[in-house]
């Protein structure tokens, strides 16, 4: 497992890292999904064909029922053919969050969340959008609590 680091963490002023603005995606299954301020959020970044996101999948599960009212898991997939081929992982896999789907600026690195260069990735962001740990490669669940508990802080 490595930390990593987003270009918007790392160009951050001496007060911390600035909120990401609301960012809508595509949700799995229809509609849009939003990331924004108003609740601490733990992103996780995922592939349908990227066999450590599949070992990823019972922790953040269960990070999210876990941490339900308090921490609000979302996937994002990185699947070229989008809700083509996440629809049937997510009816395969079943987890317990929203997921959707990472789009052209999301997957090129020109959105907020600025370029993932390994999935799985997680990013938690606190109550006010502003991003406050991350993680990079297959974490453990003590892990992803820790990055729970700083969005929580």
């Amino acid at each position: 497992m490595k930390f990593f680091a987003l270009a918007l963490v790392a160009s951050a002023c001496a007060h911390g890292p600035a909120p990401l603005p609301t960012l809508e995606l595509e949700a799995s299954g229809g509609g849009t999904g939003r990331v924004a301020a108003g609740r601490p959020q733990a992103i996780a970044f995922l592939a349908t064909y990227c066999l450590p996101c599949i070992a990823q999948l019972p922790a953040l599960g269960k990070l999210a029922k876990d941490y339900r009212g308090r921490v609000e898991v979302v996937g994002v997939y990185f699947d070229v053919e989008g809700d083509l081929t996440v629809q049937p992982f997510l009816e395969r896999y079943h987890p317990p969050f929203p997921s959707l789907l990472a789009g052209d600026d999301v997957a090129i690195g020109a959105s907020p969340f600025g370029k993932i260069s390994e999935l799985p990735a997680t990013l938690f962001l606190d109550r006010d959008g502003r991003p406050v740990a991350s993680v990079s490669g297959v974490a453990s669940l003590e892990t992803l609590e820790a990055g729970a508990q700083a969005a929580l802080r």
